[in-house]
């Protein structure tokens, strides 16, 4: 099967600003209607919150995708940008329903495992604004991986929220509990603390650098500060 591949796309969005919505909880802090008339891309499960709304949905890891294919289904009509090979190393092909292949309609980001250290993340920079195949890293979070997707569709304004890595007081609040309620993959919870805390000291540091590129990301901690910052 063939795949359509991200790159084929470069540009489409020159110039555009997009949002990017994590699982952190703040997204509850959004109105019902915040992403109406924007292009947005969810990130995992956080396309749970405003569902056919999203203009594309990003996964980059296998146990997201399965537990959609079983209780919501419905999640495939949403344009996907999904990593080939998905974490861990599975390949689309064996991921996602073969009608969803057959349509063509999914972008796909080439992907390879390992870590995108600070001083590798100018060359896939460079790389996503140059419309190149890849394959592209990410550190310890998919939002890299919507980021750089982002960048190589043109985006030059990307705005995320629930993209803070930060733990809400019920740990239920998490999008994707709401997955892990239903058989998704357990972490101890120890691991989720080190990775939460490892995942926001890598995206603060590549928000950094893709700012040096001529790219404005912005990330709001929620609708009070997106609020206050618009004034």
């Amino acid at each position: 099967m063939k795949l359509k591949w991200i790159e084929s796309e470069h540009n489409k969005y020159k110039n555009k600003s997009v949002w990017i919505v994590g699982s952190g909880h703040e997204i509850d802090t959004f109105p019902d209607n915040f992403i109406d008339n924007k292009i947005a891309i969810s990130l995992h499960t956080a396309w749970l919150k405003w569902t056919t709304k999203f203009t594309y949905a990003c996964i980059s890891e296998v146990d997201r995708l399965e537990w959609f294919k079983v209780y919501r289904p419905d999640f495939f009509k949403t344009q996907g940008i999904y990593n080939n090979p998905f974490y861990l190393n599975v390949n689309s092909e064996w991921a996602l329903p073969e009608e969803e292949l057959k349509y063509g309609k999914h972008l796909f980001i080439s992907y390879k495992a390992g870590i995108m250290t600070p001083n590798l993340m100018p060359e896939y920079i460079t790389m996503a604004l140059n419309g190149e195949h890849g394959p592209y890293m990410n550190a310890y979070t998919v939002s890299h991986t919507a980021i750089l997707a982002a960048m190589i569709l043109g985006f030059k304004k990307i705005n995320l929220i629930g993209c803070n890595h930060s733990a809400p007081k019920n740990p239920q609040d998490f999008y994707y509990n709401k997955g892990q309620l239903q058989h998704m993959r357990l972490h101890n919870p120890k691991f989720n603390t080190w990775a939460a805390k490892t995942a926001g000291e890598f995206t603060t540091k590549f928000i950094d650098i893709v700012n040096d590129y001529n790219i404005k990301i912005n990330r709001y901690l929620d609708y009070k500060d997106y609020k206050r910052r618009i004034i």
